[in-house]
């Protein structure tokens, strides 16, 4: 049996797996000092259970594990593997190669594995017995170890040679056996004090199970008790169920009888509900007639009223022919013929009226019938139902428009005698004007004449009113658009604000960082601003300035780095995420100055990208510092030749956002449509605000176009008038 292989894991200086083969014969491993040597001795002892830390040379069993350095992390655990061969079967164990392994971690805990199988401390301590591989044992002897046991007592002396002569094993085995055997005596004494215990309770639990005895009979006999009582309760419950069954088909039968008396009564209701619809559907007939009647008379009184503004219009074309033209021979003929024809009209329309008069008459004779039956029904239909209010005031409507007839015809009447007269008089004028026609022919010569004029005028007035009116309409239309662009450009500005005061487009931590900023004091003074809200870039360099920016556009400028250090608190209290800081008090700007000759007379050259953009002076060393060694040039090619020239040592930007990286790099294509562009949103901004401005300057134009417009128009109106 002999010690094969060591691997080592995290323990101590061993930070990567390290294997050290071990073959048979003596192995020196030799090395500077601090290289490690009597960490693999640790190692070896730490494997066989060694639980004292001093002897590790430790504090605490957490130090054994590898703590890391500037270059690499601490590991969480440690881990030693001993590979020892067994194939002389020293070991009792059925395996050729025999492999111990300890693991701890960070947390304190301990694992144990023999051949990769979890076991005890214990286990190991009992495979290695009499072996001398123990933590104690001979084949492990340290520095100073020789001197130890020479200046050892007798006893510990003693242990050596047991373990030398492999009866260390036996004599564990014998002091664990004594130690079950004290044991065993101790649970002798704890069973005597109990058995004389339960004797002292053997008489109480007799009385107690005579008690039980009784207990038990007596719940026996009450059993028997409750189910006479139960039986008793079924028989009278049966009786009272046969009498139940009984009432139920006596109440069945009458439930039936009722049944049938309610179905009587239903149809009797059904009769009844049937002769109601037949009077309800006899007196909306006998409304319907009324209201067909009321319509030929609204017709005839409108035909009336319309002969009565005819009437009244040849009554003004007498009265202006008897002042203007009343030689007019021709037109006095003409408004005699209408005069005739409306009589003939007139005497026709009170025919009809005769007529419809008499029908009136018919319908009160056969509403009279109707009301008489009506009051017998009514009669009936108290006694049967409650609804003869209804009925009533039907009736009460029908006669109301009886009234209403009534009163129309009287009128009606009137109103064609008045008529009769009206026209009887307008005759005896026309016979009196007829005498005065010779004087008023001149007259009407000039009347006619001056009206061709104003008609000529008027028509002229009636084109440019027409004219005026589209020109209206057109600038209304306009206006209407103009209107309805500002809405959509408002809307669109105020989208875009809202997404600049919330910063969106921003990162997350960005983002939460800088809304936290609007409700901290502390912040609110000493966070300056984003990169991209610092900077006015003019549009046709937007592009360019971005992509040279790249990130650093969402760089956010602090005071100092105390302040920078309170933000990277706030953002790793809350889980935001990370950000990148410019303390302004703290980064110093880096310019072109070497070769800015060269650059400037190269052809495309535009500026250094610092140049190019606005900004507060107090944030120059910052611009400078991102912005400084950027060179803005118009096309690709000016890039690529410039950046030859200048053996490409420094960042150059085309318009088109093409970027050449110092070392030759080049970065270029097209955006994505999800690109979020900060600078291009306040440039966006900025243009809809202008273009509101320029269109509320239309409207205002547009308004005042339609406010003179509508002026002309109504004084051509009144003109016209």
């Amino acid at each position: 049996m002999y010690l094969k292989r060591v691997e080592i894991y995290g323990f101590k200086s061993f930070a990567d797996k390290t294997y050290l083969e071990f073959e048979e014969g003596i192995t020196a491993i030799v090395g500077p000092n601090g290289s490690g040597k009597s960490n693999i001795a640790d190692a070896i002892r730490w494997v066989l259970g060694e639980q004292s830390v001093k002897s590790l040379r430790g504090n605490k069993m957490e130090d054994v594990i590898f703590s890391g350095t500037q270059e690499r992390k601490p590991l969480g655990y440690a881990e030693v593997s001993l590979v020892i061969d067994n194939s002389s079967n020293i070991l009792p164990i059925d395996y050729n190669e025999v492999r111990i392994t300890r693991r701890v971690f960070r947390s304190g805990d301990s694992e144990f594995y023999i051949n990769k199988t979890s076991c005890r401390l214990k286990d190991i301590h009992k495979l290695l017995m009499d072996t001398g591989l123990g933590k104690e044992g001979y084949s492990l002897i340290g520095q100073g170890k020789i001197d130890e046991i020479l200046s050892a007592n007798s006893e510990d002396r003693r242990y050596i040679f047991e373990e030398a002569a492999e009866i260390v094993k036996y004599k564990s085995r014998k002091e664990e056996a004594e130690k079950k055997l004290i044991s065993t005596e101790e649970n002798l004494v704890r069973i005597i004090d109990i058995t004389n215990e339960l004797e002292n309770q053997i008489e109480p639990l007799l009385v107690q199970s005579e008690k039980a005895e009784e207990f038990l009979k007596l719940k026996e006999l009450l059993k028997e008790k409750e189910l006479a009582i139960f039986v008793h309760k079924v028989d009278s419950l049966k009786d009272k169920l046969h009498s139940i069954s009984v009432n139920k088909k006596n109440a069945e039968s009458q439930i039936k009888d009722v049944e049938s008396e309610i179905e009587n009564i239903e149809n009797k209701i059904n009769n009844y509900k049937q002769e109601l619809k037949n009077l309800e559907d006899q007196i909306s007939y006998e409304q319907n007639f009324l209201y067909n009647i009321e319509s030929q008379i609204e017709r005839s009184q409108s035909e009336i009223k319309l002969h009565n503004e005819r009437n009244q219009y040849i009554k003004d074309d007498i009265n202006r022919v008897s002042l203007e033209i009343n030689n007019h021979i021709i037109d006095i003929n003409k408004f005699n013929e209408e005069i005739s024809l409306k009589e003939q009209q007139i005497d026709k329309l009170t025919n009809e009226f005769k007529e419809l008069s008499s029908i009136l008459k018919s319908n009160k004779d056969i509403f009279t019938v109707m009301k008489l039956d009506l009051k017998k029904k009514e009669k009936a239909m108290d006694i049967k139902r409650q609804s003869k209010i209804d009925i009533i005031n039907e009736l009460a409507e029908l006669k109301s428009h009886m009234n209403g007839l009534n009163i129309m015809n009287h009128n009606i009447t009137t109103q064609v005698v008045k008529m009769t007269e009206r026209l009887n008089e307008l005759t005896l004028n026309n016979k009196d004007n007829k005498k005065t026609k010779s004087q008023k022919i001149k007259l009407i010569d000039e009347i006619v004449a001056e009206h061709e004029e104003l008609n000529s005028k008027k028509n002229i007035l009636h084109l440019n009113n027409e004219e005026i009116i589209k020109k209206i309409e057109s600038l209304q239309e306009r206006y209407n658009e103009t209107t309805s662009k500002i809405q959509i450009i408002q809307s669109k500005v105020k989208a875009l604000t809202d997404m600049e005061r919330e910063y969106e487009g921003y990162f997350y931590s960005v983002k939460k960082l800088m809304l936290e900023k609007k409700n901290n004091d502390v912040l609110k003074e000493n966070i300056y601003g984003v990169i991209g809200e610092l900077i006015n870039v003019p549009s046709k360099y937007t592009l360019a300035i971005e992509r040279a920016l790249g990130s650093s556009i969402q760089h956010i400028v602090v005071k100092d780095e105390i302040i920078a250090k309170k933000c990277i608190r706030i953002l790793t209290k809350n889980k935001w995420g990370r950000a990148t800081f410019l303390p302004k008090e703290v980064i110093k700007g880096n310019k072109i100055s070497k070769d800015l000759d060269i650059i400037k007379s190269h052809k495309g050259f535009i500026g250094l990208a610092s140049d190019i953009i606005t900004y507060d002076k107090t944030y120059k060393e910052i611009i400078q510092q991102l912005l400084g060694k950027v060179i803005l040039v118009d096309k690709i090619e000016d890039g690529i030749s410039l950046s030859r020239k200048l053996n490409h040592r420094y960042k150059i930007v085309s318009l088109n956002g093409v970027i050449f990286n110092p070392g030759g790099a080049m970065v270029g294509g097209s955006s994505t449509k999800g690109d979020t562009s900060v600078l291009n949103r306040k440039k966006e901004i900025n243009i809809l605000i202008k273009e509101i401005d320029v269109l509320k300057n239309n409207e205002t134009k547009l308004k005042n176009d339609i406010k003179n417009l509508s002026r002309q128009k109504d004084g051509l109106s009144c003109e016209e008038e």
